[in-house]
C-alpha cells in the first residue's frame, strides 16, 4: 500500500491535503516537492459561528464535558476514543465525565 500511495504522490502535479499531518506525508512518504502540496482545510464558516453561553443540561448532570464532533470512522482513530472512553469510565471509574460524540458515518460504512 505505501508502495502505491507513494506512486501515486509521484504521479500526481499538485496535493491537497486536509492539515499539515497529511502534508507531511506527502512530502515525506510520498515523496513531493513541498510547493507542490497544499493544506486546504474543511471546517466550518467563522462568520457563521457565535459564542453562546454554555448549555449545563448538555452535561446531564455530570461535572466534565468531553465533545467530538466529525466523521466516525476507522481512519479518524474512533477506535481509540472508544478504547479511551472504556479506561476512563471502567479502569479508573471516572463517573463525573459525559462523553457526547455527534458525527456521521463515512459513505463506506452506510
Amino acid at each position: 500500500m505505501v508502495a502505491l500511495e507513494r506512486l501515486t504522490f509521484r504521479t500526481a502535479d499538485v496535493s491537497l491535503a486536509t492539515n499539515e499531518s497529511y502534508r507531511r506525508i506527502a512530502i515525506e512518504r510520498g515523496g513531493m516537492d513541498p510547493g507542490k502540496v497544499t493544506v486546504v482545510r474543511s471546517g466550518p464558516s467563522l462568520e457563521r459561528l457565535r459564542i453562546v453561553p454554555p448549555d449545563a443540561s448538555l452535561k446531564r448532570g455530570r461535572k466534565h464535558l468531553v465533545g467530538y464532533v466529525g466523521v466516525m470512522g476507522r481512519q479518524e482513530g474512533i477506535d481509540l476514543l472508544l478504547r479511551a472512553v472504556k479506561r476512563i469510565v471502567h479502569t479508573h471509574g471516572r463517573s463525573d465525565i459525559h462523553f457526547g460524540l455527534v458525527a456521521e458515518a463515512p459513505r463506506s460504512m452506510r
